[in-house]
């Protein structure tokens, strides 16, 4: 079994775009990709429409 999820981000509010969590004023988001996590492994896949 597996579970889906999106990761969660910082955000830089002047740019957009992601950024570390130091950044002043940045603002957490989440990932447009989507992940995968099977139980049992530790690592995260990132998962595909096919």
């Amino acid at each position: 079994m597996a579970s889906v999820f999106k990761r969660s981000i910082w955000i830089n509010p002047k740019t957009g775009k992601a950024c570390r969590r130091s950044v002043p004023g940045a603002k957490r988001g989440r990932s447009r990709i989507w992940y995968y996590k099977v139980i049992g492994d530790k690592r995260r896949y990132p998962g595909y429409s096919d």
